[in-house]
């Protein structure tokens, strides 16, 4: 049987598109992650990551964290994978598009699955076949 996204997927952590840099920083910490998902009424329209942040700090490092709109380090388009997805396809996916994590749309929740999901499933695949 092929693995499927929505089997190795983790709920996101999500943020609304009205939060702040300095909002979205506090909740990376806090979770130790690097990437959370924006959201309008719970629907997934963007990302952002700590590489976006910091890249906008660079060219911008004038006003405080908490007072820039999240909006200035979003990432779209999304690119999310139906929860049926093979995990096949979702790497795929990652490369072609050269994106570390994909959004898995799913009805009850917005989840995420990132590279790391992946290196885990590869790597406990491999435990369970003799080389």
């Amino acid at each position: 049987m092929e693995s499927k996204a929505g089997e190795f997927s983790k709920r996101a952590i999500t943020v609304e598109v009205t939060s702040n840099m300095g909002s979205a920083r506090d909740i990376m910490l806090e979770y130790n992650i690097s990437r959370v998902i924006v959201v309008v009424n719970g629907s997934p329209v963007s990302k952002v990551t700590e590489k976006a942040i910091g890249s906008y700090l660079l060219k911008n490092a004038a006003n405080p964290l908490d007072k820039i709109p999240i909006s200035k380090a979003m990432r779209s388009p999304i690119i999310s994978v139906a929860a049926d997805t093979s995990i096949d396809t979702c790497a795929k996916m990652m490369i072609e598009n050269k994106i570390s994590s994909l959004v898995v749309v799913d009805n009850a929740y917005v989840t995420i699955l990132t590279k790391s999901d992946l290196v885990k499933l590869y790597a406990e695949s491999r435990k369970r076949t003799p080389c």
